[in-house]
């Protein structure tokens, strides 16, 4: 019951990725304050490689982890078991943006099948199914759902701008018939997706992002940055520089240290760079900027142990230089979390950021990563002037990202979903 006395509602959050799962958590422990709504996992289980998460049951009311597919399918039985697939493949009905070939279109339905064999009973019984990131290899759980359920669908970022080929857009294409209403984080995912998958969905899509968890954190933690960078061992004398957000190399770590390196060794030497690698590192991926980091010329920290909520928000307040140039994002928590805390910030053109220019956040662009070293060599030469004017982002970036602000939006698309 709620505090109006009236009965919640029950909410399924559906991981389609381990990514999702910090901001999700995050998310969650947020709606549950409105008592009007109980929260279930799927899929959110320990999730691999990522510390320092919580543990799911202190977040759900009962969640389940992404089970294993059993073993290979076997026998005589099994044989005749794929026959209503072939049939699918040779006879099922081909809508106009099919491109499978019969065989593709067979292996497909009977995959789906087996994987998703008996999570019909573990999805049911919700009023509201929240399917977090667009990747294809997990969408085919979206048939398991009765044919009125209310679902939204959120895309994330790469599984929009980095999916490609015929099989995963069909995937998708057909997923999205299953969606009440889906959500993006910024216009240029809006045009993305209608581009993509077609103006038909235009009426379905929300513009809303989620919180940075740690904007409420940085005022507070600003007296401990100086304690926090000895205990890193990155000095405090020198302007602290920041490169990338994670250890995915889609955040172009080499490339940006590369560009670092050029600088004219004087200016070079007034820098600390920090590198924070705290999750999702690739086999040697780790080694090979370190390496890099090693012929830099100044000071370079590697990142990659777990960070407390407290230290990450104390090394926000230290950074006098974001630099963000992911390969793709949808619209990053990291970063304005450093924008509120005042560092400068030279980003990617190519990034879906009208959302900072539309809400006159000051900051720079660069069209291609061989452009930093003169964008760099430019911030650092007027850093004073620079650090005023960042300065300024403080409060809109509170307006736009802040949970407290972006909380009562999602509520509101709940309701919307659930009233129509």
């Amino acid at each position: 019951m709620n505090v109006s006395g009236e009965n919640t509602r029950n909410v399924l959050m559906i991981a389609g990725a381990n990514c999702v799962h910090s901001v999700v958590f995050r998310q969650v422990e947020r709606l549950r304050k409105s008592n009007q709504y109980t929260f279930s996992g799927f899929g959110f289980g320990s999730p691999n490689g990522r510390v320092g998460h919580t543990d799911p049951s202190a977040i759900f009311d009962r969640f389940e982890e992404w089970p294993e597919p059993p073993g290979r399918p076997r026998g005589l039985k099994s044989a005749f078991q794929l026959v209503p697939h072939v049939a699918h493949g040779l006879l099922g009905h081909r809508p106009p943006w099919e491109a499978r070939n019969w065989k593709e279109r067979a292996i497909d339905s009977a995959t789906d099948a087996f994987c998703n064999t008996d999570h019909r009973k573990s999805l049911d019984g919700y009023d509201l199914y929240h399917w977090h990131y667009f990747a294809p290899d997990r969408l085919s759980l979206l048939k398991q759902l009765r044919r009125n359920a209310k679902v939204v669908i959120s895309l994330w970022g790469s599984d929009l701008y980095r999916t490609a080929g015929i099989r995963e857009y069909a995937k998708q294409f057909e997923a999205c018939s299953r969606a009440t209403v889906f959500t993006v984080a910024t216009p240029e995912m809006q045009a993305t997706f209608l581009a993509k998958f077609g103006h038909q969905w235009s009426e379905k899509v929300r513009l809303l992002s989620y919180g940075a968890h740690n904007l409420e954190n940085i005022e507070a933690a600003r007296p401990k940055s100086e304690s926090v960078l000895k205990e890193l061992g990155i000095p405090a004398n020198k302007i602290l520089v920041s490169v990338g957000n994670s250890a995915v190399p889609g955040n172009q770590h080499l490339a940006a240290l590369e560009a670092i390196k050029k600088l004219n060794p004087e200016l070079l030497q007034s820098l600390a760079i920090v590198v924070p690698m705290t999750y999702s590192a690739p086999p040697g991926y780790t080694e090979k900027v370190r390496e890099a980091a090693s012929e830099i010329g100044t000071t370079v920290s590697i990142v990659d142990q777990f960070l407390s909520d407290e230290a990450v928000s104390a090394l926000r307040c230290s950074t006098a230089i974001a630099i963000h140039i992911p390969i793709s994002d949808q619209f990053s928590a990291s970063m304005c979390e450093a924008l509120y805390a005042g560092a400068v910030l030279i980003t990617g053109s190519w990034l879906p950021y009208s959302r900072l220019r539309s809400n006159k956040i000051v900051f720079h662009e660069i069209a291609a990563v061989s452009d930093l070293t003169a964008k760099l060599n430019q911030v650092v030469s007027d850093f004073p002037s620079e650090r005023s004017r960042a300065a300024q982002n403080a409060k809109p970036i509170w307006d736009l990202m802040a949970w407290e602000r972006v909380t009562p939006k999602w509520l509101a698309l709940y309701e919307e979903v659930l009233s129509g």
